[in-house]
């Protein structure tokens, strides 16, 4: 992606102005059309350049659809003329005439260096009085609380409310980043350059060299390479003392069981673990003591992971299928 420049008098008499004069970007075809998603900034305007029949054009359309609503108006310029239409609008016809498309800035801002700048700005010398007085640490239980609205929106399968959910959780992400940045400690940058960074080296068979690996090897080969980026990861046991220690015990006993499972320290088969289960809960059933309990709720928690059902969300659902039979009920 470059910046256009001078050279592009052309175009810029065809779409009726300087696109230099509004920062606008532009991108090759080919190179959008091979992107898993569009390498565009959405609040500057954008061209598409090379075209090359309709084939092209539509996978264009495709990337664009990824980042764009399909009523964002493009204008697209060919051999025969040029004509606005939505991404929706855009047909097989028009596309294999066409060797440019224009793309305007989204209506409202969408992109993260916008939103980094609404931060910075809540955080600057004039800025709210409440942002300002922020840190980490009084920020804490609102990163906590978005985190489980978010859940809460996954588990009801609200995606409106969850489009919303993660925006907060967002906000707290860029906030406690902004402050870092403040501080010294790290930037936004920083933050998106660590990620970047360990999902492509923790995914080697996507990324790397590695041959096609079968989920299984993926998962002990994901587990190897963390324990490789601790300063302790040759020691077997290391692999436990980097989960929260804040997380419910639910979905503590399922991280703990599916690490030891990926190093083969958890690898009972189905029937011997579904006997163990059976042992845990008569144990239940004959002491009702609180180590009875914790095992026989370990091993059911075992049992959801091996069916691919999550207990803590399992358990949330109850609790929410409770409540309302319970409310449903006239008072005594």
């Amino acid at each position: 992606m470059t910046i256009m420049g001078m050279g592009d008098h052309a175009l810029a008499e065809r779409l009726g102005f300087d696109p230099l004069e509004v920062g606008g970007q532009m991108v090759e075809a080919a190179q959008l059309a091979r992107a898993h998603y569009p390498p565009l900034d959405p609040d500057r305007p954008a061209l598409v350049v090379g075209l090359d029949g309709a084939a092209m054009a539509g996978e264009v359309r495709q990337k664009l659809l990824l980042q764009y609503p399909p009523e964002h108006e493009v204008k697209w310029l060919g051999a025969t003329g040029a004509a606005v239409a939505s991404l929706a609008e855009l047909d097989r016809a028009s596309m294999d005439d066409a060797s440019a498309l224009y793309v305007p800035p989204l209506a409202r801002p969408g992109w993260l260096a916008s939103f980094a700048e609404i931060i910075a700005r809540l955080r600057a010398p004039d800025g709210c009085p409440w942002d300002r007085e922020q840190t980490p640490q009084s920020l804490r239980r609102y990163l906590l609380e978005e985190a489980y609205e978010a859940l809460e929106a996954i588990d009801l399968n609200q995606p409106p409310r969850l489009k919303e959910e993660l925006g907060d959780l967002l906000f707290q992400i860029v906030l406690q980043s902004q402050i870092a940045s403040e501080g010294g400690h790290f930037k936004l940058t920083d933050v998106i350059a660590n990620i970047h960074a360990k999902i492509v080296r923790r995914h080697p068979h996507v990324f790397g060299d590695l041959p096609g690996a079968t989920a299984r090897e993926i998962e002990e080969n994901w587990e190897k390479i963390k324990r490789a980026e601790k300063e302790d990861g040759a020691g077997v046991a290391s692999f436990f003392r980097d989960i929260p220690q804040g997380l419910p015990a639910l979905a503590e006993a399922e991280d703990m069981q599916q690490r030891a499972w990926r190093v083969n320290l958890w690898n009972d088969s189905d029937a011997e673990a579904g006997a163990q289960t059976a042992q845990a809960l008569g144990r239940w059933e004959e002491q009702h003591d609180s180590r009875a309990l914790g095992e026989a709720l370990f091993m059911l928690v075992d049992q959801a992971r091996r069916s691919g059902l999550d207990a803590e969300s399992a358990l949330r659902e109850a609790n929410r299928r409770f409540a309302a039979s319970a409310t449903a009920k006239p008072p005594v």
